[in-house]
């Protein structure tokens, strides 16, 4: 397209190493040739492993795949497996129990599902997936938001606030989810194993001393659900200068000073984002009085936050392109991915045949 690469600002992927990696990754290839080209990891991608890591801490979190389809890229499908087991509980329970007694099934099955009946029946599991549903829920949502083509870095960074105040209040909510999960269940304890207690090796300076031992729902509670001034804004404003030279003059701490002001003049909606605050700029016939702020804004807006979008664009031309790779050109291959795109987002659908002719 012949647009100079020096002129890149942003660059967002996800966190393979042979993208994201600071030593031979793409993005370190790119800011050799474009310093200012700042990574930004994808926040959706980032959310994902958040997530996964939580999940898989303890080993009570296994989530089964029997219901659902699990996609560990697709947050929307561990709340699908989770509120289906919540909603469908007692029916799974039926149907395992049916499917463990039944002697036209071979040994293998029936003890399988004898298996997973007795993996549910515990109060942890129960516990587990009332507790998970609205995590998951509120997880799903906001990957949601990150994946919009409009989203800028001040609305991922509220989202992620938002997400991590939202878990830190779940934290206070454990007798509610005991209680939702012994009513699913219909168990009232929690199992617990006993187990060899380890004891460290002391110095010569210690002192012999027992550690405290949890069990039942204590050891599920603490194992497992356990403005800015005018100076603060020269001093930002100059660690911006500092990073695009090129880009922003030295005349820009004095028009974002006088900027502050005239943002309270915006309404609350121009104000809700810096995307909304950049539109304002420019209507209002501002964009003369402060152009680095603009430029500031501009670059701003310009960085990437997610690349999923983008990447299930590519899952779209793979189908179009198994579908009919056998005789098709890149030319016409590269029409068809575009329309194909293009009538899925906008629910157009084609006759078969159509393209044939």
């Amino acid at each position: 397209m012949n647009i100079d690469i020096k002129n890149c600002r942003g660059q967002a992927y996800d966190n393979a190493s042979n993208m994201s990696g600071m030593y031979n990754g793409l993005q370190s290839q790119i800011k050799q040739y474009s310093s200012n080209a700042e990574f930004i990891p994808c926040s959706a991608h980032s959310l994902n492993l958040v997530g996964s890591n939580a999940a898989e801490y303890n080993t009570n979190c296994t989530q089964p795949t029997h219901l659902k389809k699990l996609c560990t890229t697709r947050w929307s499908s561990r709340y699908d497996v989770c509120i289906a087991l919540l909603r469908g509980y007692d029916k799974i329970k039926d149907a395992l129990v049916t499917i463990s007694n039944d002697d036209l099934q071979k040994k293998e099955t029936k003890h399988e599902a004898l298996s997973i009946l007795k993996k549910i029946s515990t109060l942890e599991f129960a516990f587990m997936i009332c507790m998970w549903t609205p995590i998951l829920k509120r997880f799903n949502a906001t990957s949601l938001t990150l994946q919009s083509v409009s989203i800028d870095l001040s609305t991922v960074v509220k989202l992620y606030e938002s997400l991590e105040s939202y878990v830190k209040e779940v934290r206070n909510n454990f007798n509610q989810y005991l209680l939702e999960s012994q009513q699913l269940c219909g168990k009232v304890d929690f199992s617990t194993k006993s187990s060899r207690t380890k004891k460290r090796v002391l110095f010569a300076d210690e002192t012999s001393s027992k550690g405290v031992v949890h069990e039942g729902s204590e050891k599920m509670k603490n194992e497992v659900f356990l403005k800015e001034n005018t100076e603060n804004i020269k001093i930002h404003a100059e660690k911006l200068i500092d990073i695009y030279p090129d880009d922003i003059e030295n005349d820009f701490i004095e028009e974002v000073i006088q900027f502050k002001d005239i943002i309270c003049n915006f309404s609350a909606e121009n104000k809700s984002s810096v995307l909304n605050m950049l539109k304002a700029l420019i209507q209002s016939q501002l964009s003369s009085t402060f152009p680095n702020v603009e430029i500031a804004l501009r670059i701003f807006c310009s960085l990437p936050c997610s690349n999923v979008t983008g990447e299930r664009s590519f899952s779209v031309l793979k189908r179009v392109k198994n579908y009919l790779r056998s005789s098709l050109s890149n030319e016409k291959l590269s029409a068809l991915s575009i329309l194909k795109i293009v009538a899925k987002r906008r629910y157009i659908y084609f006759a078969p045949g159509v393209f044939n002719s």
